[in-house]
């Protein structure tokens, strides 16, 4: 009898494991304070909440001034011209119009000044 021992060479098995994915990131945004209005990065964070808890959470931390808007006295918004000027409350500077999709502009009619009646049929 013959006997035929063979080797073989080891087997070697290749595994790759993809790693879990992360999990997922949540920001949260404690305020405390009152809202700081001048701040435009706070004004876009209200903007930007979509959640009508969080907005009603956020808006609590406003101050009632931040609702009243004194067009005889506005230092933003107002254009000037030879016959009066217009003062326009827009969210920038106006945090009580936040989520409402409005903005409001006065006009002021100086001695002579003219502003035809007219409509804004798309507004």
């Amino acid at each position: 009898t013959t006997t035929t021992t063979t080797t073989l060479p080891p087997i070697t098995t290749t595994t790759t494991t993809t790693p879990p994915p992360p999990s997922p990131t949540t920001t949260t945004v404690t305020t405390t304070q009152a809202l700081n209005t001048s701040d435009p990065l706070a004004l876009s964070r209200l903007e930007s909440i979509k959640n009508s808890v969080n907005e009603l959470s956020l808006l609590s931390k406003t101050v009632p001034s931040d609702f009243i808007f004194d067009f005889d006295k506005a230092v933003t918004g107002v254009s000037l011209s030879n016959g009066g000027r217009t003062v326009a409350a827009t969210v920038a500077h106006f945090p009580g119009l936040i989520n409402h999709g409005i903005a409001m502009t006065v006009g002021f009619l100086g001695p002579c000044g003219i502003n035809l009646p007219h409509t804004h049929p798309r507004a």
